[in-house]
Formats: C-alpha cells, sequence, structure tokens
C-alpha cells in the first residue's frame, strides 16, 4: 500500500498506545488509512466499491510494482482467535477479491486451523455448520465480501470478525473551522451548528452531534462529573459547565459557561482549539469498547500545553482498548509517560519501502537525563540515537492487534 511493501503490526501489550512518528511519506497515514478501509469492510458488502468510491482506487493505494493489495487482520483476546485476509488485484483491467480467507484457531490445544472462509476468485467456500463441511457459494458478486454481519452465511467466526471490524474508530479531522468560514463556502456542518437531538453514542465523521454527544455524557452520573473535569483541564480554570438548549424544533445548541462571563458562550463563539479539546474529550469517553481507535495529527489547532493533556487522555483510553496515533508533535512525544512502549518510527529504506523501528529503553533511561522526551531529543537530531534496529527491511514492532 503505497509506501508500504510488508509490513507487520503488532504488539507487546494487546491494550496500549502506539505512536507513529516520522517523516511526510514514511506510511503513517497509510496505516491509518488501512485501519479505515477495515472498518468500511464491515459496513457495505461491496469492497471493491470502498477501494473504488471512496479511497481512490486500486492504482491510487496499490505500491508501485507490487499485484497484490492485501490485508491480514489477527483477533484475539476474548473469545475466538481468528486469521482474515483479504487480497485485491487487476483481472482484465477490473478490480477484483482475488483470494478471502477467514481462519479460526483453537490452539493450544490445536495448532492448525478452522477454516471458515476460502475464496479464490469466483470460487467461494464456506464452512456449513449443518453438514460440517465447506461447501460452494453460488451467485455472489466478484466485490462482494462473505465475511460480513449482514452475510446470509452468519457463523460465530463471521460475526466475531464484522463486530471486531465495525467497533473500529478512525478519527482524521473535525470540522472546527470559524463561523465566518463556513458561511463563506456556504457548508453549514460540524459542532458550530445546531445538532438534531437524538441518542449518541459516538462522534460522527465532522463532529457535527458534538452537542448531542455532550447532553448524553452529561445525563449519565458516571460520566457527568468526569466530563467537566476533563474539559476544564483544556478550558481553563474560569471554565464551569458545558450546557445544551433547543434553538429551534428538534435542535440542541451547545454553550460553554466561564465564570466571569455573565453569559455562556454558544460553540459558534469558542476558538478551534477549544472545540478541538471538548470534541477530543468526548470521543475518548464515548470509544472505551472499541476495538480499536486511531488518530491522524490530534495536536491541529492546539497549543502545546493542551497537547501534553491530549496525551494523558489518549494513554488513559489506551487502558481500555488499543490507540493508535500519528503524529508531528514533538510536545505529544515529550508527553509521553512510557515512550518507549510507545512510540514507533516510520521511515524508509533503499528501496523506499516504508520499515518500522521502536526505542531502546536502555539508551533512552539515559538521554533523558538531558532530555525533556523524545521530541526534545528530534528537535536536536538525536532520535536516531536511541531507535532499535529494524528485524527487518520492512518490520514493524509495536501496533495493538484489531481484538478485545
Amino acid at each position: 500500500m503505497r509506501a508500504i511493501a510488508d509490513l507487520t503490526l503488532d504488539t507487546l501489550d494487546a491494550r496500549g498506545l502506539t505512536v507513529l512518528i516520522g517523516e511526510n511519506g514514511s506510511g503513517k497515514s497509510s496505516v491509518i488509512e488501512a485501519l479505515a478501509i477495515l472498518k468500511r469492510f464491515s459496513e457495505v458488502r461491496g469492497a471493491v466499491g470502498v477501494l473504488d468510491t471512496i479511497h481512490g482506487g486500486l492504482a491510487t493505494l496499490l505500491r508501485q510494482g507490487a499485484s497484490e493489495l492485501v490485508f491480514i487482520v489477527d483477533i484475539e483476546g476474548n473469545g475466538l482467535r481468528l486469521r482474515y485476509e483479504i487480497a485485491f488485484g487487476r483481472v482484465a483491467s477490473e478490480t477484483k477479491i482475488l483470494r478471502e480467507k477467514l481462519d479460526r484457531f483453537d490452539a493450544p490445544i490445536r495448532p492448525d486451523s478452522f477454516h471458515a472462509i476460502r475464496r479464490r476468485l469466483s470460487d467461494v467456500k464456506w464452512y456449513d455448520p449443518s453438514v460440517k463441511k465447506l461447501v460452494t457459494v453460488e451467485g455472489l458478486s466478484d466485490g462482494d465480501l462473505l465475511a460480513l454481519p449482514a452475510s446470509a452465511f452468519g457463523t460465530n467466526e463471521m460475526r466475531r470478525l464484522g463486530d471486531t471490524l465495525s467497533r473500529i474508530l478512525v478519527r482524521t479531522t473535525y470540522e472546527v473551522s470559524p463561523l465566518w468560514a463556513l458561511n463563506e463556502q456556504n457548508r453549514y456542518e460540524g459542532p458550530r451548528v445546531p445538532d438534531p437531538i437524538a441518542p449518541t453514542q459516538t462522534l460522527n465523521r465532522l463532529g457535527g452531534n458534538l452537542a448531542s454527544a455532550v447532553h448524553e455524557l452529561k445525563n449519565k452520573p458516571e460520566t457527568a462529573e468526569r466530563f467537566i473535569d476533563l474539559c476544564r483541564l483544556g478550558l481553563g480554570i474560569d471554565f464551569k459547565d458545558l450546557t445544551t438548549r433547543a434553538t429551534v424544533v428538534g435542535r440542541i445548541e451547545l454553550f460553554a459557561h466561564f465564570g466571569r462571563l455573565p453569559e455562556p458562550v454558544p460553540a459558534r463563539g469558542l476558538s478551534e482549539g477549544q472545540l478541538t479539546f471538548i470534541l477530543l474529550v468526548a470521543e475518548t469517553m464515548l470509544s472505551e469498547s472499541r476495538s480499536i481507535v486511531a488518530f491522524d495529527e490530534p495536536e491541529r489547532h492546539l497549543h502545546p500545553g493542551l497537547i501534553s493533556r491530549v496525551a494523558g487522555l489518549l494513554e488513559h483510553l489506551a487502558t481500555s482498548c488499543p490507540v493508535v496515533v500519528g503524529t508531528h508533535s514533538d510536545a505529544f512525544l515529550d508527553a509521553l509517560t512510557e515512550p518507549a512502549k510507545s512510540a514507533l518510527l516510520l521511515d524508509l529504506d533503499d528501496r523506499r519501502a516504508t520499515r518500522a523501528r521502536g526505542v531502546d529503553a536502555e539508551e533512552l533511561r539515559s538521554w533523558l537525563e538531558t532530555y525533556r522526551g523524545l521530541g526534545d531529543m528530534r528537535t536536536q537530531g538525536l532520535l536516531p540515537y536511541v531507535l532499535d534496529e529494524p528485524a527487518g527491511p520492512s518490520v514493524a514492532n509495536e501496533l495493538a492487534d484489531v481484538g478485545d
């Protein structure tokens, strides 16, 4: 996938924070986009359509000289241990699913795998529990995935795969542009705009349902106090509360209350950094049941003091589910509690293929007697002195399995 030729991402701790650092073009955003693709596979039947209509098509994604685009996911944790593989390629100038496989492993009792799906182009087989063997599937479109929750072939293996992929969250940006910029472009979306009130379990793509999310978090005794306390870390000691108010029929608007102001400030009057921080607090509190959460540059719009607090938010979330962050922020790196465990440098080898290098904990410990953290060392050009040698030309050492 683009710069990535062969990248395996695994972890020492299935619930932890992995911070991807590296220069532009090193593969950080490609890793996060790969997670977004896997998420979408759980939502629609047409996998080829996902690649073509949303992600620019196979030609955009495929590494130069490669014949296949391959995703392999290992799912571990509480439940069935699975491995899912899907490969895309060109057949007579059309993008096709070349193969799709889903295996269940019963180790340590059985080291071999149980085949739930076997597919080669149009030859598709699934394990039918009623006859206890692989049977041929007829009438499946070339672009359709078999292993989806909506599939008629709803085995335990497929349900677990679909559930795990559906609980991936990828966040690349929020729409926090100032109101004048939204008006200039005739765009009426994002948290500055009154939101149709609805039960909210997650923020939508641009964070436009923030008011509903705040309403949800404020009305649960187990989250209300913690939510406001966390927001105060970013909005200052003068910040008192967040409330929502009906503006027109069926819509609510978000307001922030500050002690020295006689009237609350509507969301449309908050700064981009203030809105971003509130969104990040809400996102992390709503995401604890995710299978994996990925943020691309969460430091946007935030000053360094707030970036360190966001690092703390994401470290806390990583105690509940694996979290992946792509960042260019040295302040974020300096704020990491366990940088040797979390940081993973992506760079390009002599074939311009992505490789990943971890941090040597012993080497880093001695350097941190002089420098604030990895970010400070990167600013001074000293990061290479604490990096592990790569295990292979394109093999990573750390990233949480997509699992429970």
